[in-house]
């Protein structure tokens, strides 16, 4: 389909990837510094044709979602564009990285996270949770943690590349010409 290695992002990185496809998103109309990672998120998914894996923990994390409309947003991108982990690996592995990787850093949910695509062997983990990557990217094993930015970036897509998925016509993102690079 794409490039192969596994790639992850945590719950705000997924809820970002889902904010860039709905609603006509359009990064150069958004001040916010979210933009450029929402933009981020899809134009790597659009660009490599590489689904993002969705791990345990941000599954749970995007099910305890209360808005109905968010929740039933999250649910459409969970069951169409994301791929899950077949086989986790054992539980006692997950406790004991995560307990290793909570000597550096306080949210056992993040910790959880990483664990998760550790032992999945996945290549990237996305998060634009700056406390996240700060405390856990010199800890990460075997996986890069870093923003949606910084992975884009790392492509290196050249300019004039076709994209290897492109929104479907009825979706206001094919009216929109931000993401062709």
């Amino acid at each position: 389909m794409g490039i192969d290695y596994g790639i992850a992002a945590d719950s705000n990185a997924v809820t970002y990837f889902m904010e860039a496809m709905w609603n006509g998103f359009d990064p150069r109309t958004d001040p916010t510094p979210l933009a450029r990672e929402r933009a981020s998120m899809l134009l790597a998914y659009l660009y490599t044709g590489q689904p993002y894996t969705l791990l345990p923990t941000v599954r749970e994390e995007c099910d305890a979602i209360r808005d109905p409309g968010r929740r039933k947003a999250h649910d459409a991108v969970q069951d169409v564009l994301l791929e899950e982990i077949v086989n986790p690996p054992p539980l006692d592995l997950l406790r004991q990285r995560r307990a290793e990787l909570e000597n550096h850093h306080s949210r056992t949910r993040d910790c959880a996270v990483l664990a998760e695509a550790e032992l999945a062997g996945l290549a990237y983990l996305l998060s634009f949770d700056d406390d996240f990557v700060r405390r856990l990217r010199p800890h990460a094993k075997d996986i890069s943690l870093m923003t949606p930015s910084e992975y884009w970036e790392e492509l290196a897509i050249p300019r004039g590349a076709l994209p290897k998925i492109q929104p479907h016509h009825s979706n206001p993102l094919s009216q929109l010409d931000w993401w062709r690079i």
